[in-house]
């Protein structure tokens, strides 16, 4: 088994996940990119691979990567191929034109609706064309969550699954801080609420927020949170699985903030809120139904309608007050012996075993 994505695999969680769970049943090979000075591939249950490519972003990336793909797959023997997203889609739908092999297609964005392609109207078309054409062609189909596969399901005409992101079960106690630090995790994107972070924690005494990850809003958001609020932002970049869990074991509450307006956004499940849950960590995350559902499961955070300064001020100080805090920390305890990738890996050997 091939499984291709176009990140760096070093610091993929969910794949590192999937990888090492199915391991087991399969030869496998990981197969992503190259980023400028990445860290050595550390040794693992699984074959895996970068792909060099010349550029580093855009179309002629996405382009250059299928392409290597493609020539590197040509002459492999290939049992299954595992593609993950549109951005490696293309390579399985040539490769199945010369190949006989059993295609997994997983959806972990809704591609189509990313708010970096939304008014690029030419890329958006290119996009939905090379979706209706290869999705239907697979042979297995999932997402990350259940609204998102029943939206997939209506849109290609063809059968989608789900398996959730959630971590490895590690129960430990959050580490002893008394700063009052806020923790964001992910990509560093327009529509992930941070320059209105920046805002609320101007306003706020004794809080401090960590910013774990990177992107192309970088740079423009460490400008913004110099000039507003010096030493109480810290952008600290990329970092592997192993050294965000003990990063995220230090923060006080996790954020987890996306506009509403990306259809993207809307049917997302984000990996960080099981992380910050599996960590004893309350977070703050929006109203949208995915987490409106867990919530009711287990209540772990505070959900907000929107992304203005002032909801997200009020919400710091609403989760900060120590009946609160306790509550969704509890809470949190419990979720997490349910809400794991132990019990998660479950419904993905299903899927995939029971149509192996």
């Amino acid at each position: 088994m091939y499984i291709t994505i176009t990140n760096n695999i070093s610091y993929d969680q969910r794949m590192n996940r999937i990888a090492t769970t199915l391991a087991d049943h399969f030869d496998l090979c990981l197969i992503g990119t190259t980023t400028r000075n990445p860290p050595p591939l550390k040794t693992k249950m699984y074959r895996q691979k970068r792909l060099y490519t010349f550029f580093k972003k855009g179309k002629f990336f996405y382009l250059e990567f299928n392409i290597r793909l493609i020539l590197f797959l040509l002459f492999r023997k290939v049992d299954q191929l595992y593609t993950v997203d549109l951005d490696t889609i293309f390579a399985g739908f040539v490769l199945r034109k010369m190949k006989s092999f059993k295609w997994i297609f997983d959806a972990h964005e809704y591609f189509t609706e990313l708010p970096e392609i939304q008014h690029r109207h030419r890329t958006k078309k290119i996009w939905q064309q090379l979706a209706h054409r290869s999705i239907p062609k697979t042979d297995l189909r999932f997402t990350v969550n259940q609204p998102l596969a029943q939206e997939l399901q209506k849109k290609y005409k063809v059968e989608f699954d789900y398996v959730r992101n959630m971590p490895f079960k590690w129960i430990t106690s959050p580490a002893p801080n008394d700063r009052k630090i806020l923790l964001y995790q992910g990509a560093i994107n327009i529509g992930r609420g941070i320059p209105q972070l920046i805002d609320a924690i101007a306003t706020l005494d004794h809080v401090e927020c960590w910013i774990c990850g990177d992107g192309p809003e970088r740079a423009e958001y460490e400008q913004l949170a110099q000039q507003k609020c010096p030493d109480k932002v810290q952008f600290l970049g990329m970092k592997t699985p192993e050294e965000l869990a003990e990063i995220t074991a230090q923060a006080h509450i996790g954020l987890n903030l996306l506009e509403s307006e990306s259809l993207n956004y809307y049917y997302s499940l984000a990996n960080k809120f099981f992380d910050y849950t599996m960590a004893g960590i309350p977070s703050i995350n929006m109203t949208f139904p995915v987490y409106q559902k867990l919530n009711a499961q287990f209540e772990v955070a505070i959900l907000i309608p929107d992304l203005k300064q002032s909801t997200l001020t009020k919400a710091i100080q609403q989760i900060q007050m120590e009946e609160q805090y306790q509550h969704l920390q509890q809470n949190c305890f419990e979720a997490r012996e349910y809400w794991n990738w132990e019990e998660e890996e479950k419904r993905l050997l299903q899927l995939i075993l029971d149509d192996h």
